[in-house]
């Protein structure tokens, strides 16, 4: 049981550096439940990322504290997608933590976790190979033709 505390201990003394993606630009029960979040987190050592609307309420609320703000339309383009996903991965977030379901596109393109392996001394390197979000295209059953067992097309007799 002591070991359990220690854990819990040593967890509580960790310093993360947490992007939070928010897509609300107004005023309302996330943007408010996040401010007070980050107000605790920032209390608490760790380090805040927050990627917000233009004209965010929350950006102006907590334009006093230590965060580093990424501004962005949140739109669903390839060219925004990297340009904020590039800046998480630069600024070394540990967590991200998404609020709202268009944020959370851009939560799901880019993990959390540090991309070490592909930093560099002063920079980051930037991801050009595009992802692909296609869905596969599936042929359409051809006419007067049935599927074998073994999956090849065979004509109906």
């Amino acid at each position: 049981m002591e070991l359990l505390r220690q854990a819990a201990a040593d967890l509580g003394r960790l310093q993360l550096k947490i992007a939070h993606i928010q897509s609300h630009a107004g005023i309302n029960g996330v943007t408010t439940s996040l401010a007070v979040l980050i107000r605790q987190q920032i209390a608490r050592g760790h380090h805040i990322m927050l990627v917000h609307r233009p004209d965010s309420w929350l950006a102006d609320t907590l334009s006093d504290l230590p965060i580093a703000f990424v501004e962005s339309r949140l739109k669903t383009r390839i060219g925004e997608l990297y340009r904020v996903g590039d800046s998480i991965r630069c600024w070394g977030a540990d967590v991200i933590h998404t609020h709202g379901s268009t944020a959370s596109k851009y939560g799901a393109v880019y993990p959390g976790h540090r991309q070490d392996s592909h930093r560099r001394e002063g920079g980051c390197l930037s991801f050009p190979a595009p992802l692909d979000f296609r869905q596969p295209r599936h042929r359409a059953k051809p006419a007067n033709r049935r599927l074998s067992p073994a999956g090849q097309w065979r004509a109906e007799t």
